[in-house]
């Protein structure tokens, strides 16, 4: 009977576990699906990918109000959360890229959407 409970407590998890990554590539699977990975190899704050002129910045572990990407070689013209395409200020030089982040966002991965060009 124990066992029972348990059982169905956790397939309850489990089935809203898998819910919740699906409302999350629904929303955000542009930045996974047809991408390769990004310009800055994976950081302990999180990952880059990349899909022809946007470099997505995964952000998994918020570090502060701002953060340094390495992103070399490369001019950013533009800076957006992703979610909501608030702008993002930022300030560029030959070491890369600082994104002034301001607050932490709800949830565990917070995407910056880079357009690079020239």
């Amino acid at each position: 009977s124990t066992h029972c409970i348990s059982s169905a407590a956790s397939d309850v998890y489990k089935r809203q576990r898998l819910d919740s990554m699906g409302r999350w590539l629904r929303a955000n699977g542009e930045t996974i699906y047809g991408t390769q990975a990004g310009p800055v190899s994976p950081r302990s704050w999180g990952v880059t990918t990349r899909r022809g002129d946007k470099i997505y910045v995964h952000i998994l572990d918020w570090p502060d109000e701002e953060l340094f990407v390495p992103v070399r070689d490369e001019r950013i013209r533009q800076a957006v959360r992703f979610a909501d395409k608030r702008a993002v200020a930022f300030l560029q030089d030959k070491a890369g890229v600082t994104l002034r982040l301001g607050e932490k966002p709800a949830g565990a991965d917070c995407i910056v959407e880079l357009t690079v060009g020239k």
